[in-house]
């Protein structure tokens, strides 16, 4: 599946907050990196979420 390359600017509904942010950067035929910002949510919560997700995600 073809991609179009570049870094998009994304929102996800948060539970803490209304919307987290993150910034989600493809390749031609991959998802590179992910990057949360989740300061708008309950420290310590969800964490280890926001920590491994995006890692999985992109490692497979």
């Amino acid at each position: 599946m073809a991609m179009k390359p570049g870094t998009y600017d994304v929102k996800a509904k948060g539970h803490g907050s209304s919307y987290m942010s993150m910034q989600v950067k493809l390749s031609e035929d991959k998802i590179e990196n992910i990057n949360v910002n989740a300061s708008g949510e309950t420290r310590g919560v969800a964490d280890e979420v926001f920590n491994r997700l995006p890692k999985l995600i992109v490692d497979n």
